[in-house]
């Protein structure tokens, strides 16, 4: 059905619709958020409460549209927002059915798949992959796997069939992730896609019995907006919903008749698909023109990406509004927008009107903090790896002291790794005893003259002869003195430096046994050492991370098992994140997976270069195009290349079409 009406008129049929769910579908531009902004207003109460939950894809959306919705309520306050992701929707759900499941951290998830490959490995049950259990990246290669499957709802049956031969890398990505279900389900926890799941059977319940609750009684109506795909299980979510509910609404990028770009389209033409087989004779389609004129017929950037992947299309007059900077690389790139930004800033652009995206904005995020730092122009701050933050990578460091690659005792203490702690601006010798900078340096010069290359007792021996040394120049001494002894060459440092490294090499070892991370945190008294710094905003970023690691080592139960590898541990905590301060912001810096269903003033995309957006795609090490294909004639349906690349063509149009006045 095709409509070209206002608002107000869509509003209203779909309203009066025979039919509970609607699909509201077309192209970039053409107000379908705004048809969701409007529905969730016309569900409050007396009370501003809204009886429309307005399901987003993520919390980036979620904060965009409550902040665009709290300024268009009356007296700029928004009571009790019900704008959620499916994640919060899920928790909501069952906490009200009473469910007790805990959901576990990354960081819990990465060491619970590296106790099942240990054991697993130990036993000679990992056919293909056991040669590379122990190597940095498989648990991240199982984890993206597995939550991969979870998300396509395959379960360990599932694989099982499709799979059939237990040997090989398809075999042990079997069996660990049979283990993985199996001890979460012991503990009575479950992942993300898990939470789903839960979610989903804890409604099919409710479903079935009258008067189950399902923690949204009050719920006339749920929105989904900004979604280009909807996977099996928040499909059977919003299914089990709707059927207490008076209207659903699904947005989706897709035009109606087909325009030649049917690649493109093929996401959420499959999407569209899936909605019309879940809800059968339930669903309305209704949809929306474009809001511009054709293509290219009045200069506008809507026929920009009203004409993108259009093959063999005619040449037009680039349309205003479009800037394309080419820029010799990453850090002159964000120079060159930053520049423009201060511009539009300064000629009275309001803030939130301009987004800079990119994908993947990880590439970008530390350039764009400094560069636009520098021009004084304040960006929201990201969460980082907990692994990267200088005081844990510290932290790590000391306890990897007493570590080496080959694993020979010998090469453990190597000179450089020794040098670099000794030398790093958290160390406070002092911490350790009577020691100080002359102590330190004293350290350096035991390396330096004594040769040292790697072994604790190198560093002692080398101590103790040139200690002597200096004793006996000291005492050889003639009435004419060459070159005067330096402080940190007498023999009392040499010693003091040898006593400050043997305590600085115990904590190491201390940490690769059973006492952890935490008394190094402590014995190098590293929170005083964080305030040492000049900037405010450093010293509350190490105090929060020193937290968080804190945190994360109280949840290792079996403390020996969990700091046994400090690579593994290293990697294990580079699963948490730590979370941004807050503080002002002029502008949105959003990767644009984020930006979907967002609209601004001013757009800026970066990298847009043959290589980087669209993303290259390449076969991940569990999971090829082979065994996509093979298992998808059994019943196991993943994402193949083609579906993949269809995908990043749709964001790339998502992306050029966010923005109203000016496009760079």
């Amino acid at each position: 059905m095709e409509r070209s009406a206002s608002q107000e008129e869509l509003l209203r049929g779909i309203l009066s619709s025979s039919r509970r769910v609607v699909l509201l579908r077309g192209p970039a531009g053409c107000g379908k958020t705004s048809i969701a902004m409007g529905m969730y207003r016309r569900f409050r109460d007396a009370a501003g409460r809204s009886g429309c939950c307005l399901l987003l894809p993520n919390d980036a959306a979620v904060k965009r549209l409550t902040r665009q919705l709290m300024e268009q309520a009356p007296a700029k306050v928004l009571l009790a927002p019900q704008v959620l992701t499916f994640a919060t929707l899920a928790k909501k759900i069952l906490t009200a059915g009473l469910h007790h499941a805990r959901s576990i951290t990354a960081f819990q998830r990465y060491r619970l798949l590296r106790g099942i490959v240990d054991e697993l490995n130990g036993t000679k049950n990992l056919h293909a992959l056991g040669g590379v259990a122990d190597t940095p990246g498989l648990i991240s290669a199982l984890d993206r796997a597995i939550s991969e499957l979870k998300r396509a709802a395959v379960d360990p049956a599932d694989l099982a069939r499709a799979v059939g031969e237990t040997r090989g890398k398809s075999g042990d990505l079997l069996r660990v992730y049979q283990q993985y279900q199996d001890r979460l389900r012991e503990g009575n926890t479950c992942d993300l896609e898990g939470l789903m799941w839960l979610t989903r059977d804890r409604l099919r319940e409710a479903m079935s019995t009258s008067g189950g609750r399902t923690g949204v009684e009050r719920l006339e109506a749920v929105v989904v907006d900004g979604f280009t795909d909807l996977n099996p299980t928040q499909l059977e979510i919003l299914v089990l919903l709707s059927r207490r509910l008076k209207h659903v609404l699904v947005t989706l990028p897709l035009p109606g008749a087909g325009d030649g770009r049917d690649r493109m389209w093929r996401w959420t033409n499959r999407t569209r698909d899936r909605l019309v087989e879940a809800f059968g004779g339930e669903l309305e389609e209704i949809v929306l023109p474009s809001a511009d004129a054709p293509a290219g017929t009045d200069g506008s950037l809507g026929g920009l990406w009203e004409r993108l992947f259009t093959y063999h299309a005619p040449a037009v007059n680039p349309p205003k509004g479009l800037e394309i900077i080419a820029a010799s690389g990453i850090e002159s790139e964000v120079s060159a927008v930053a520049r423009r930004v201060k511009r539009l800033l300064i000629a009275g652009a309001q803030p939130g009107s301009i987004a800079v995206l990119a994908r993947p904005m990880n590439a970008y995020r530390r350039t764009i903090e400094q560069v636009f730092g520098e021009f004084e122009v304040p960006v929201p701050a990201d969460s980082m790896p907990l692994t990267d933050v200088p005081i844990v990578k510290f932290v790590l460091d000391v306890a990897g002291l007493g570590r080496s690659e080959s694993g020979d005792v010998r090469a453990a203490f190597e000179f450089q790794r020794v040098l670099g702690v000794i030398r790093n601006s958290y160390f406070r010798p002092q911490a350790l005893g009577d020691f100080d900078a002359v102590t330190v340096a004293a350290g350096e010069m035991i390396i330096r003259e004594g040769n040292v290359l790697s072994g604790r007792s190198a560093y002692t021996a080398a101590g103790g002869r040139l200690a002597k040394r200096t004793q006996q120049r000291q005492e050889n001494e003639d009435s004419e003195p060459s070159v005067p002894i330096q402080a940190w060459a007498e023999p009392a440092n040499i010693h003091a430096a040898v006593a400050m490294l043997d305590q600085l090499f115990d904590l190491s070892t201390a940490a690769e046994g059973s006492a952890g991370l935490s008394p190094i945190i402590e014995s190098l008294d590293l929170r005083r050492a964080a305030t040492q710094q000049d900037d405010v905003r450093l010293i509350a970023r190490d105090l929060r991370a020193l937290d968080v690691l804190s945190e994360a080592l109280v949840e290792i139960d079996e403390p020996s098992a969990a700091a046994g590898d400090i690579e593994h541990l290293r990697e294990a905590l580079g699963q948490i994140t730590l979370p941004p301060p807050r503080g002002e912001a002029m502008l949105d810096v959003l990767d644009v997976l984020d930006a979907r269903g967002g609209r601004w003033d001013h757009v800026f995309l970066l990298g847009c270069g043959e290589g980087q957006f669209p993303l290259q795609l390449s076969d991940s090490s569990l999971l090829t195009e082979t065994d996509r294909r093979a298992w998808g004639e059994r019943g196991v349906a993943l994402d193949r290349r083609s579906d993949l690349t269809a995908r990043e063509m749709l964001l790339f149009y998502l992306a050029v079409s966010r923005a109203d006045s000016t496009l760079t």
